[in-house]
């Protein structure tokens, strides 16, 4: 049972591999690529500029208990499998102060069902124009076409394209946080959740920001 799984164990006894923190540095970015918090402890697991740290988000984070305020991780979740989930939703929870604040973004399934019901839409007919010109790839080849692909190629390329490996529902997404131990919950559009005054959300410098608002949606959580 998956949310057995989550709250099994969901809070482990692990004060060992303290990693050195700057008192300054109480705020973790998880999977930042190459779009960086300043003032945060940015990690990925390639990374590839100087500032960002190694963290394997799958494995037990080098840092001690109850130390951030705040950990952020912006569309990293979905390529990751399920115990790798399950893992960082722990650590997570682990390595917050009480109080702390967990905010999670991530596509949702209700985006690709609604692109799926109301592909005629201005928004959704625009995301598939968008999605079949730059990622059609061998759909474009073997249709023998620069048009729109049909809505269906759009989803499937969308569940495994970039390393995906689960694009969930907010309630799901929502149920996986409860099961570890995170309450107050709350989803949020991109850009709407503020964190001393300034959105933490950057896929939109990677991916227009019309195409990151309909994908994702934000979770914000605390640490009771």
């Amino acid at each position: 049972n998956l949310f057995m799984l989550l709250n099994e164990g969901s809070r482990p006894n692990i004060t060992t591999n303290v990693q050195y923190l700057d008192s300054m540095q109480n705020r973790l970015n998880i999977g930042c690529g190459k779009t960086p918090l300043d003032g945060w402890i940015n990690t990925d697991l390639e990374p590839s500029l100087p500032d960002v740290q190694y963290l394997d988000a799958t494995k037990e984070f080098p840092y001690i208990d109850n130390y951030f305020d705040i950990v952020f991780s912006e569309h990293m979740f979905e390529h990751l499998e399920l115990s790798g989930q399950i893992n960082m939703l722990r650590e997570v929870y682990r390595t917050l102060k009480q109080g702390g604040t967990f905010v999670l973004t991530c596509p949702t399934m209700e985006f690709l069902i609604d692109l799926y019901n109301n592909p005629t839409t201005e928004n959704n007919k625009k995301y598939i124009e968008f999605h079949s010109k730059f990622y059609g790839g061998p759909y474009n080849t073997f249709f023998d076409t620069a048009e729109a692909l049909p809505k269906s190629v759009v989803i499937n390329n969308f569940m495994h394209m970039w390393g995906h490996l689960s694009i969930y529902d907010c309630p799901t997404i929502i149920k996986m946080l409860e099961t570890v131990g995170f309450v107050d919950i709350k989803d949020h559009r991109v850009a709407e959740f503020l964190y001393e005054g300034e959105t933490l959300e950057q896929h939109g410098r990677v991916i227009p920001p019309w195409a990151n608002e309909m994908e994702s949606r934000t979770f914000v959580c605390y640490k009771p």
